[in-house]
């Protein structure tokens, strides 16, 4: 084989690769004998037949498959001898090929680049300390309170109130025909609750006792969502068949105890934790972000086309999708306040930071050797597999025999992994913040804070560079833990 660098441009490598007539005549021919001893042809015994007779039914394919064998097998030789470092998958361009002759091809590819890693210590970054007020924790265990509902039979018979939880069959009807399955159905809902799909059910429950029966009638319009129903006059037959009524729980031991605390006191612990660890979660949310900020205006280094092109598409496609969701939804609203030119810019310029920022922590995590441990990949595999619990098993085996999909599920918890060994390294200044503090500081870096998140669903141009932003090398914002489901559990959110 011979190997002729044509090109050397930034991360861009071109090669003429011309390998001998010989060595893919000897690629060819070992195929056809390995053929001929699998062969079976009336009239000829197994193995027996004739070499040219195999090569007249298969050269050509036995051909393709010799030269893509040679391409491949020529292509790793050249990594392996030149140590490179590839970028994507490489291109080929083939010259010349007949039968009988030397193969010549081009073959293009990208290398990642060279990353000089500076000294971390040298980064100052703010580290917020969140501080949680009796005031805080007070609005925490009202807002449990409102939360958390438990009935109990009532003593007496009485007409149903708002609030309570009411047991009923429900039969639905359109010129006398039963509807869908509709028919003598079961259900318990909360009277008046507001959470029922069909809230007129709601209302109409108020003021029946158990054994009472109704009917009511609607009017569902043409563009209704269930078809079942769209355009049709509904008549609604209830029958209450049982009825509890809220317990009312106050901030006191009695409710604590409801979430496996012995009194108050240690509930209020509980519940502060879980609102300190919520916190804390979004001050390092506001510390990474500050953190990647820094690193991407240090690093300079070339990118790979190939590597901030895909990147960008898959970007830009993800706002289209948003787009286009919003306008089915009619909730889209054009700010007109940017081109298409000038968003493809600008969502450019994101591409190339979450490209530089990849590579980088990439490189990190190979120098300071940084990778996952076996448990740490089997809890992230448990993880995902609980998001889908009736094909838990499926989605476990699926990761075990898929190594890349295991790597791109993984390769955020790595990430992390990587920012926590940098911001151990940096120079870390404790700043105490209250709550609304450090609201004050995520906005503008994490979507939904104070205001945020209703100017994503009304202008998803600009809520989606918000939230593409904090993707990938960048932190999303995390749901907001309940302090009573922590606090029952007895750990920290």
């Amino acid at each position: 084989m011979q190997v002729q660098q044509t090109v050397s441009d930034g991360l861009r490598r071109e090669y003429k690769i011309t390998i001998p007539a010989d060595d893919i005549n000897k690629k060819i021919n070992d195929s056809l004998a390995h053929t001929a001893k699998k062969m079976k042809l009336p009239g000829f015994r197994p193995g027996k037949v004739p070499l040219a007779m195999i090569k007249q039914r298969y050269g050509q394919q036995v051909t393709q498959e010799a030269v893509e064998a040679a391409i491949n097998e020529a292509y790793q030789s050249l990594i392996s001898e030149k140590k490179i470092r590839q970028a994507g998958q490489p291109v080929y361009n083939v010259h010349s090929f007949e039968e009988g002759k030397d193969l010549v091809y081009d073959l293009a590819l990208e290398i990642l680049p060279e990353i000089e890693l500076l000294d971390f210590k040298k980064i100052k970054l703010e580290k917020l300390i969140v501080e949680v007020s009796e005031k805080e924790v007070d609005a925490a265990l009202e807002d449990i309170v409102a939360e958390h509902k438990k009935y109990k039979d009532i003593e007496k018979p009485r007409a149903a109130r708002k609030g309570d939880l009411v047991s009923f069959q429900l039969t639905a009807k359109s010129h006398g025909e039963i509807i869908g399955g509709f028919n003598s159905m079961n259900l318990t809902v909360v009277a008046d609750g507001e959470k029922f799909v069909f809230p007129e059910i709601e209302k109409a429950l108020v003021g029946m006792k158990v054994g009472d029966s109704k009917e009511i009638d609607q009017d569902f319009p043409a563009d209704f969502g269930d078809k079942l129903f769209a355009g049709k006059k509904v008549t609604w037959a209830i029958s209450a068949t049982g009825m509890q009524e809220q317990i009312i729980f106050t901030i006191g031991d009695e409710l604590a105890k409801e979430f496996e605390c012995k009194d108050l006191a240690e509930f209020r612990l509980k519940v502060r934790e879980a609102i300190e660890s919520d916190n804390n979660k979004m001050a390092r949310i506001y510390q990474k972000r500050h953190l990647l900020d820094s690193l991407a205006s240090q690093y300079t280094f070339d990118l790979p086309k190939a590597m901030t092109e895909g990147e960008f598409t898959t970007i830009w496609q993800r706002l289209q999708d948003e787009i286009a969701d919003a306008k089915a939804k009619g909730n889209f609203e054009d700010d007109g306040d940017k081109n298409e030119d000038e968003l493809r810019v600008e969502y450019q310029a994101i591409a190339e930071r979450r490209v530089r920022l990849g590579l980088l922590i990439s490189e990190v995590a190979k120098i300071h050797n940084i990778s996952l441990t076996e448990e740490e990949l089997r809890s992230l595999v448990l993880q995902e597999s609980l998001r889908y619990r009736e094909q838990a098993k499926q989605v476990v085996d699926y990761y075990q025999k898929n190594p890349s999909a295991l790597k791109q599920l993984s390769a955020t918890a790595l990430e992390d992994k990587v920012v926590d060994f940098i911001l151990s390294k940096i120079e870390n200044k404790e700043v105490k913040v209250s709550i609304d503090a450090l609201k004050a500081k995520l906005k503008g870096i994490l979507p939904g804070i104070d205001g945020d998140e209703d100017e994503t669903v009304a202008k998803p141009k600009k809520a989606a560079s918000k939230k593409i932003e904090t993707e990938s090398s960048e932190e999303s914002a995390p749901k907001k833990a309940s302090p009573k489901k922590t606090a029952a559990k007895g750990k920290t959110a």
